[in-house]
């Protein structure tokens, strides 16, 4: 009886330790399932860090392509524009201060350009006008109509102004050639859209006459005005001087005729 007592404890205990040693196992078996799933997540996480460092270097170089374009494009406006000599006679040829007021003919571009383009024009007519880079004494008054042009196309709202300005000549230039040919079209156009900018200065500098005129008078009244009051205030300051003195001589006389009255009495006492 002890012997199968005995026995029947270490078959239960086999049991027992087999059951935990099972468990154990499909813990170990759920631990690597999770590692093995982790592993492709890892993998693809290690992959994807990589491809952003791959894009982040392709960004950089871009980068660098472009910077080391930039130059190159700028050249290429050097060359379409000549030289100092050649951007100082067109900006300051006769009737410059009407040509000039449309800012893209200054800038010699289109009305449709990019303003990426529109910088590096600028960039390249600095280079060629800019004082500080060129000796001509006109570099300074050409540069100016480059600088303000830029100032203004800088400004939305006075580049959209200007552009809308341009096609309205555009469209008044093709009404007034109803030719086919596609230069004198261009010189039509070309016309129309001076001729818009060109009367819109004349009523500026009309408004700004009459403006100063009417400023002027406004200074000649109020000086007007101060010359009556100083002259008023002279003329108060003068009379009341003189009636003083009058009243200082009434004041003597009265004083003198008491006098003689007074003596004139005493003798016809005596």
């Amino acid at each position: 009886e002890e012997e199968a007592k005995n026995k029947a404890e270490e078959t239960a205990a086999a049991a027992s330790g087999g059951a935990d040693d099972g468990g154990n196992g499909d813990l170990l078996d759920d631990f690597f399932a999770d590692v093995e799933e982790a592993a492709p997540v890892k993998k693809k996480e290690q992959q994807g860090r990589g491809d952003d460092d791959g894009a982040k270097n392709g960004n950089d170089a871009e980068e660098d392509t472009k910077q080391e374009e930039a130059p190159k494009k700028i050249q290429i406006h050097l060359g379409d524009l000549g030289s100092s000599t050649d951007q100082i006679e067109r900006l300051l040829a006769p009737n410059h201060e009407w040509r000039n007021l449309n800012p893209y003919c200054v800038l010699a571009c289109p009305h449709d350009v990019p303003a990426e383009l529109l910088s590096r024009r600028y960039k390249a007519l600095s280079l060629l006008l800019h004082p500080d880079k060129c000796p001509d004494v006109r570099a300074k008054d050409a540069f100016e109509y480059v600088r303000r042009a830029m100032n203004t196309l800088t400004d939305e709202t006075k580049a959209k102004h200007t552009r809308d300005l341009i096609e309205q000549g555009m469209k008044q230039g093709k009404r007034d050639y109803p030719g086919s040919d596609p230069a004198e079209l261009a010189k039509a156009q070309e016309r129309a859209v001076m001729k818009i900018f060109a009367e819109i200065e004349r009523s500026r500098r009309e408004v700004e006459r009459r403006k100063r005129a009417q400023e002027q008078r406004e200074r000649e009244q109020e000086d007007e005005e101060m010359r009556k009051l100083k002259a008023e205030a002279k003329f108060n300051k003068s009379w009341k001087k003189e009636d003083r003195v009058e009243k200082r001589i009434g004041n003597w006389r009265d004083f003198q005729g008491g006098s003689s009255s007074g003596d004139s009495n005493k003798k016809r006492k005596m």
